[in-house]
């Protein structure tokens, strides 16, 4: 799906694809070996876990130190783009795009008699000067073409180039692309052919980082700004969608369509899109201002909060009404862009994190405005452990400027950690004063390149502060604070104590952070007073002087520190945190100190957790709990039927399944209505199974009649349990429905199936059925792997088994996948079946 936005200015930059990162553990390059497939949330973040994926790093080569350490400097500007316009058609056939460019430019300062543009794998018909028919001499290395201008051009000279080519941006050998954003071909051809029913047919581009100049000429730099036209031709039936204004659309006589779309306001060229499809286009206003949503048609209906941006994000209503959440801050992010990343962009790809950061921030203000502080808060939680297990060694500094490829920023510390600084930004200087620097930021940059210093300046105008501590230690430098946290109380001369110690380490990190923390304190009555302290060493010991021994000492009582704490709270004193103090991540902070420590506070506190306002207290507290204990059984059951979390509800039915008693089949049978999540339903029909098989069986093929294909995860996962050819029908039906996480799942149960049968020819010919996905580049990268890992398991099972004639026959299979295969990152994991 595809949003437009239009402002009354004519104000309207598009991005149409998330750009949050598959972040790895340690953010240093991209893996070159992968053991298992991964676990990844929906907008590309690591999912924190024992599923996760599992990288092994290339080390970045040692830096010489007798020699300058890398730098990745900002384009030097050598020529002003001031304005481009593109007229493009299509062969969907052979995947390539008919081009003739026309740059309006100037030498930036130095006069020049010769411009340097990027454009990849291009076939250069002609280069003229506009309206002069005489070719321009030039040179061309299928990166770069340069231009030859006939003479010397001064900073007071405009002058306008007209280029005709051919863009062929799948007909080159090797890709590139990141782990946030997985490819760079810059325009892609979606089901180009019409061959796959399933699949609409869609032309669309991406431009970031610097994939737009593999189809049209440009200075394809972040820090370059022009005003842009577009002319697509296309076949009459299809939509078109580009930056700024619709200005005309003229029908011609061969049945195609020009659409001439123009954007007054200057932009990196990297945000040039645009989009071509069947579309529906749902219209819709805020605050006067138009917001367009371009969907497959299918999806019209659906809710418009949930503004959809990828394959991976077109829910049915009744998906969406189970989580909207994952589109909200999608679409949260996306269109903080439009700000942060468009109207002010970042000048080379080190400060990335002045795209980034800004736009996951908006992620924590979306949740804080919708869902209220709690839910904010348990998404920067979820954020920072992001950050942190990337951060192995210390990671990188946020401004990188020493990166190994540009792609590698896209990473949990330009993400993640950006996010986390602004926050604690935010909470060191209160809220007006930061959402004022930030307006001001923007007013002062806006349609120009930016980097961190333009920021901190924004900050010290407004607040009359000097910002280089705060900026030179999380933004400059790399790491984090590795906190140990210990208390004393010395009882003659009643003073509590707090020492702080930082133990971080690593290249490039901060060896003393400077933070100022507030302190709580409590009386045994539950009363807080505040204190503010300053931690400017690398240990440093706080006193207080108080009437007697407090019941608790909250350091960092506001919970917005990025950091890695080790905080020695007694039983006692997590308890009475717990109970008393304010905030959602007191409670999981003590809490989860309850759970690591040996005490019968653990099952008390946890049970009072049943009935937390937080789900995700509740859901920790049912994981704490001893599953012996009878007397916890009411709570389990009203949990398992009526809790509003369905990760909760899933969890308690799980846990009565596991007793195998018929007294809870009313629960499980409730558990099977189609209207509920499926992960209740899932749950509630591996606990039926357990009881009776046939009755679960009988259930499925219920489910399996549903207009939808929303069980399709479910039913595998239920049928591969069951040795019966019978159940190969169900797989077989929904071969070519799995794709992205859910062909992991998919073509893992149907292994199992294959193997439980115990009969060579079903298995062979599953086989078949898998290489044939695995080898055809018409599919997706997720199902071919998918299907390749499922082979490489059989293939190990045979192995196991000692039947070498079989496993060389799987192996055969796998190199006849490896020679099929075009893409070079599953190349080298198949290397490794």
């Amino acid at each position: 799906m595809f949003q437009k936005l239009t402002t009354t200015l004519a104000f309207a930059l598009l991005l149409f694809a998330a750009c949050t990162p598959k972040a790895a553990r340690n953010g240093l390059g991209r893996p070159d070996r992968v053991t298992e497939p991964g676990v990844y949330d929906t907008i590309g973040k690591p999912v924190t876990g024992e599923d996760d994926i599992v990288y092994d790093f290339e080390e970045p080569a040692a830096i010489n130190p007798d020699s300058l350490p890398p730098y990745n400097p900002a384009h030097t500007l050598e020529i002003d783009l001031i304005h481009e316009k593109v007229e493009i058609s299509f062969d969907w056939t052979k995947r390539r795009a008919n081009g003739r460019a026309t740059l309006v430019m100037k030498p930036w300062f130095y006069s020049t008699d010769r411009v340097s543009l990027d454009a990849k794998n291009f076939d250069i018909d002609k280069v003229t000067f506009v309206g002069q028919g005489v070719s321009l001499k030039y040179d061309y290395d299928n990166e770069k073409l340069t231009v030859y201008l006939g003479r010397k051009y001064t900073r007071k000279d405009t002058f306008a180039l007209e280029i005709t080519y051919l863009a062929k941006p799948e007909e080159r050998d090797e890709f590139g692309g990141s782990d946030a954003i997985t490819s760079d071909k810059g325009l892609y051809f979606i089901n180009a052919d019409g061959s796959d029913p399933e699949k609409p047919r869609q032309i669309w581009t991406q431009g970031e980082t610097e994939s737009n100049s593999f189809w049209m000429p440009t200075v394809d730099k972040p820090n370059e700004r022009c005003t842009q036209e577009m002319y697509i031709t296309v076949d009459d039936k299809f939509k078109t969608l580009s930056n700024g204004l619709l200005v005309s659309s003229v029908k011609n006589n061969d049945g195609t369509r020009t659409d001439y779309w123009m954007m007054d306001k200057p932009h990196a060229p990297y945000l040039f899109m645009m989009a071509v499809g069947e579309f529906a286009v749902v219209k819709d206003k805020w605050r006067g201002i138009d917001v367009d949503y371009y969907v497959e048609p299918k999806f019209e209906p659906e809710n418009t909060t949930a503004v959809i941006f990828g394959e991976f994000m077109q829910k049915s209503a009744r998906e969406l009404r189970f989580d909207s959440e994952t589109n909200e801050k999608v679409v949260a992010h996306e269109m903080f862009h439009h700000w942060f990343g468009d109207l002010v962009t970042t000048e080379n790809w080190a400060n990335l994190t002045l795209n980034e950061g800004f736009a996951n921030y908006s992620e924590y203000l979306w949740f804080e405005h919708k869902h209220g502080r709690e839910a904010a808060d348990n998404h920067l939680m979820n954020e920072q452990q992001g950050y942190i297990e990337s951060a192995y060694g210390g990671g990188h500094p946020l401004i990188h400027y020493g990166y190994n490829s540009r792609e590698d920023m896209f990473d949990a510390h330009s993400y993640n950690k950006g996010g986390c600084v602004l926050h604690m930004l935010r909470l060191q200087l209160g809220d007006e004063a930061f959402f004022e620097a930030l307006n001001r930021y923007l007013i002062n940059n806006k349609y120009t390149a930016v980097e961190v210093d333009e920021l901190r300046m924004a900050f010290e105008e407004v607040t009359g502060q000097d910002l280089h501590w705060f900026f030179d230690q999380w933004f400059i430098g790399a790491g984090h604070p590795v906190l140990d946290i210990s208390y004393g109380w010395e009882e003659n001369v009643k003073k509590a104590s707090v020492t702080i110690r930082q133990s971080q380490e690593g290249d490039k990190v901060t060896r003393v952070f400077n933070l100022p923390l507030a302190v709580d304190i409590y009386d045994a009555a539950g009363n807080a007073v505040r204190h503010n302290i300053r931690v400017v060493k690398r240990e440093q010991t706080f006193y207080f002087d108080l009437p007697g021994k407090p019941a608790l000492v909250n350091v960092d009582a506001d919970k917005g520190l990025l950091c890695d704490k080790t905080d020695n709270h007694t039983p006692e004193e997590w308890a009475f945190m717990y109970r008393y103090a304010p905030l959602f991540r007191d409670r999981v902070e003590a809490l989860t100190g309850l759970q690591n420590a040996e005490s019968e506070l653990t099952e008390t506190v946890s049970k009072e957790a049943l009935k937390d306002s937080s789900k995700v207290i509740r859901r920790m507290a049912i994981g704490a709990l001893n599953p012996a204990d009878p007397a916890l059984l009411a709570d389990i059951i009203r949990m398992a039927e009526s809790d509003t979390d369905s990760d909760i509800r899933a969890a308690c039915i799980d846990y009565l399944g596991r007793l195998k008693e018929p007294a809870y089949r009313p629960v499980f049978e409730k558990g099977l209505s189609p209207d509920l999540p499926n992960n209740v339903i899932g749950a509630s029909l591996n606990g039926l199974a357990a009881l009776d098989p046939a009755a679960a069986a009988k259930a499925g093929k219920i489910l399996e009649q549903a207009d939808t294909d929303d069980f399709v995860a479910i039913l595998s996962d239920l049928y591969c349990l069951v040795p019966d050819t019978a159940n190969l029908h169900f797989f077989e039906s929904k071969f070519d429905k799995p794709d992205g996480y859910d062909a992991f799942s998919f073509f893992d149960n149907y292994k199992k199936l294959l193997l439980s049968i115990n009969n060579t020819d079903i298995l062979d010919a599953g086989v078949t059925r898998l290489s044939d996905v695995s080898k055809d580049m018409k599919q997706s990268v997720w199902r071919r792997f998918a299907c390749t890992k499922a082979i490489s398991d059989i293939r190990k099972k045979y192995d196991e088994e000692g039947d070498r004639q079989r496993e060389a026959r799987m192996k055969m299979i796998i190199r006849e996948i490896m020679d099929s295969e075009t893409d070079p990152m599953l190349k080298q994991y198949y290397a490794e079946f």
